[in-house]
């Protein structure tokens, strides 16, 4: 199993920046989906934290939110989300203040 495996939902600081990568209903898949990144892109999110966030959004259901951070300011988090997408166009990749 990767190092990368998240713990749960992480606090990440205020004012630091993460980027939300992905929303499943599922948990299993939203902590499968962090690994696979993780270990897919290690240059992009080796140094970083992952977090599987839950998000009721009543009557459309529970999702979680696969979150990775933390970034001191906006700019340095879309460079990752542009580097992202350079390798995977299609990549879901939202810049977040926390």
């Amino acid at each position: 199993m990767s190092e990368a495996t998240p713990v749960g939902d992480i606090d990440f600081p205020p004012g630091s920046f993460s980027i939300w990568l992905a929303s499943t209903a599922d948990g299993a898949a939203a902590q499968d989906f962090w690994i696979l990144a993780a270990d897919s892109y290690p240059n992009l999110f080796g140094e970083v934290k992952g977090s599987v966030r839950r998000v009721d959004l009543g009557e459309f259901g529970v999702y979680y939110r696969v979150l990775a951070g933390t970034w001191p300011d906006r700019d340095a988090a879309g460079q990752v989300c542009r580097r992202l997408r350079l390798k995977q166009p299609d990549a879901f990749c939202k810049i977040q203040e926390n």
